[in-house]
């Protein structure tokens, strides 16, 4: 684990947020949950600028279009206004740990569980009975599905693989199976 002081998270915090809310939508038919930013910090999804690594951004615009075939590196170049049609469409990204695991305290998604919610149950524009929400890595599946469906929210029954280490494919499928499910592709 990397040090910062409580200064020094604070502000990483408050620019990652920032960047968030950029992108959030009035209303959020379609949520994302991840486990954490990146520790990379600089490939954070919600970045315009990200030139590699950048997995979470591809797989989750190529599950969404699966007809396109647009190179990454125009993926990469039209970021943001692919951001700005997520938006538009009504779908957003949180994490599960509000800070890169490299940073959080401590460094283990899964205990972040209850602050999340919290945070989850505040943000404006996520509606129980509108918003479908998709978990993203096997381990925050485990950690959010039971208790986000006991709160009543529409969350999908489905094991997603974070889109790396050789789980494109895998990803690209389970995804796509999610988004057919709930009938957003």
């Amino acid at each position: 684990m990397l040090d910062l002081d409580k200064r020094q998270q604070e502000k990483l915090y408050n620019q990652l947020e920032a960047v968030r809310r950029k992108y959030k939508p009035e209303k959020i038919d379609l949520l994302f949950i991840a486990e954490a930013p990146p520790n990379a910090i600089d490939r954070f999804f919600y970045y315009e600028n990200v030139t590699e690594a950048d997995y979470l951004y591809l797989g989750i615009v190529r599950a969404l279009d699966e007809k396109s075939n647009v190179e990454t590196k125009t993926l990469r170049a039209i970021k943001k206004d692919v951001l700005l049609k997520l938006k538009e469409c009504g779908i957003f990204l949180m994490d599960l740990c509000s800070m890169p695991l490299a940073f959080a305290i401590p460094p283990i998604a899964e205990l972040h569980k209850n602050e999340f919610i919290k945070k989850l149950e505040q943000t404006d524009g996520i509606d129980k009975e509108y918003t479908n929400i998709i978990l993203i890595k096997a381990n925050v599946y485990d950690c959010l599905y039971g208790e986000l469906k006991k709160k009543g929210y529409k969350v999908v029954n489905k094991r997603i693989p974070f889109p790396a280490s050789g789980q494109q494919k895998n990803f690209q499928v389970a995804m796509r199976e999610a988004l057919a499910e709930i009938n957003f592709i």
